[in-house]
């Protein structure tokens, strides 16, 4: 079973540039990035495992979402890439769910910089 370990707000909300619904001026699409893992045995090689995309994106309604896996994001994020980092960066208030593995990334931003 797949499993996000860390996920919060992108674009208009994070960058605090987000406008509400009823104001006239408002795009009101929501959009969130996340990081999730595969099952342990993805990693270790044991058995079959189907692979599927290591990006995930679904849009409902007004919401967009972008998950990466892990390894994935760990390859773009090495090459300084902005569209990953940027989750990395979020204010605290900003993310919806952080695991241990989540708050590891975060605390260890700045190597990716490097």
């Amino acid at each position: 079973m797949e499993k996000i370990i860390l996920e919060g707000y992108r674009g208009s909300r994070a960058h605090g540039t987000y406008i509400p619904p009823d104001d006239p001026n408002s795009i009101d699409d929501i959009d969130y990035m996340g990081i999730y893992v595969k099952p342990m045995e993805y990693y270790l090689g044991f058995g079959s495992y189907h692979h599927r995309s290591e990006v995930k994106e679904s849009f409902e309604g007004n919401v967009d979402k972008v998950c990466y896996e892990l390894r994935r994001f760990m390859h773009l994020a090495s090459r300084c890439n902005p569209n990953v980092l940027s989750i990395l960066y979020n204010r605290r208030e900003d993310y919806t769910l952080v695991t241990l593995s989540g708050q590891m990334l975060i605390d260890n931003r700045e190597l990716f910089l490097a």
